[in-house]
């Protein structure tokens, strides 16, 4: 099956899912829909590029989306300011001032700082206190940010200790949390590059802790790197993104009587499932996101507001930085190619540029991830199905 190629799923899962789905829709084939789109954008893309949509093979549109994004690159660091885009000391307080003001009203749903402050007590963050040169635990919580704390722990803690941090907010409820503005900032402090230097790799610079809502800049002795501006900038809306699909996850299930059991489960569970569609395990971004583009959240509770379902893919707040930066724009669940796929996801190619990656080790990681949302979300903004799911949930 197609799409379960381009997804890197369970063939037979995801068709079983999409034969239900379209028969108990009466044929409605969203899926068939999406693979059209994809082919429409893949020809669209080429021809922005100046390829012949007709005869261009997948390692020139590869080679053609990494130049577009170096000089994408230097776009957006003009825009906002940076001479040397690739300059992390000087890209870095810059593209933290522009995404701030990108996303000054967004809020989160999280547990008030008075209740994780608390929860780092019952379970202190060793590591961390080595790390930043503090005998005990309630030294480092007056000189330090109790929820910078938990996200710095999150990346350099051990099992056992995430564990225990998973136990503590099982037993939060509801009235133990709070909205507050998303932290978004650079965390600069030279003490924790080595603590840092085992996840690099993994989370390219940018770090966050749901739980606490905080997204910023990890540090780092690296001066110079690849589409560091771009790369940036995207990785950080798409982990504000998943901060803000968390925070309606957790202001629809609050009243749940296992209300902290689920929101642990989601946060430090080692899963991508909050609900099921047809038998396909699906996260709540799907729905989040069906949400947003569909029409019916006026169904939630008053509790839960229009606000709540704020969604910005990195290739679209792109254009919203700078309007000339428009290309990547619809482009973000675009898998092209034949048999070699190619993502016109940004934060992909924008990835690999920074690691200077070989064709045929590309990643395809975000726009998988965009595909399988857009996906499934055009079958949940269908009536019959979102109010299931919706039941699920005791919303309705």
């Amino acid at each position: 099956m197609y799409l379960a190629r381009l997804l890197a799923t369970d063939d037979r899962q995801l068709s079983r899912a999409l034969k239900i789905l379209n028969t108990t829709l009466n044929g409605a084939s969203h899926d068939v829909l999406v693979i059209a789109d994809i082919a429409e954008k893949t020809a669209a893309l080429k021809s922005a590029l100046s390829l012949d949509p007709r005869d261009t093979t997948s390692h020139e549109l590869y080679m053609s989306l990494r130049q577009r994004v170096k000089d994408d690159n230097e776009r957006i660091g003009r825009s906002i300011g940076i001479e040397h885009p690739n300059a992390v000391g000087e890209a870095s307080p810059r593209i933290i001032a522009a995404i701030r003001s990108e996303f000054a009203s967004a809020q989160c749903f999280v547990p008030k700082t008075s209740r994780i402050k608390t929860m780092l007590k019952h379970n202190p963050p060793k590591k961390v206190m080595e790390s930043l040169h503090y005998r005990s635990i309630d030294s480092m919580l007056k000189h330090e940010q109790t929820n910078h704390l938990v996200m710095i722990a999150r990346y350099i803690e051990d099992d056992a200790w995430n564990e225990r941090h998973e136990a503590e907010l099982a037993m939060l409820t509801a009235s133990d949390f709070e909205s507050r503005n998303i932290e978004i900032f650079w965390l600069d402090k030279a003490v924790l590059v080595d603590a840092f230097a085992k996840t690099n790799v993994q989370h390219h610079l940018v770090i966050h802790a749901k739980e606490v809502g905080c997204v910023a800049i990890a540090p780092t002795t690296e001066k110079v790197i690849n589409s560091y501006t771009i790369r940036t900038v995207s990785l950080l809306v798409h982990y504000i993104q998943e901060l803000l699909y968390l925070s309606s996850y957790a202001k629809v299930v609050m009243t749940d009587q296992a209300f902290g059991k689920q929101y642990a489960r989601a946060i430090v569970g080692e899963h991508d499932s909050h609900f099921q569609l047809a038998q396909y395990p699906l996260h709540w971004r799907s729905m989040h996101y069906a949400v947003h583009e569909g029409k019916f959240s006026d169904v939630f509770p008053p509790h839960v507001s229009s606000d709540d379902w704020h969604t910005k893919r990195a290739n679209d707040t792109l254009h919203a930085i700078n309007d000339v930066v428009d290309f990547w724009r619809d482009y973000s669940y675009v898998i092209g190619g034949e048999e070699d796929y190619v993502s016109a996801n940004v934060i992909d190619v924008a990835i690999d540029d920074s690691l200077n990656a070989v064709f045929g080790s590309h990643s395809l990681k975000y726009a998988q991830r965009d595909l399988q949302q857009e996906l499934l979300s055009r079958y949940l903004q269908e009536p019959r199905v979102h109010t299931v799911v919706l039941k699920r949930f005791g919303v309705v």
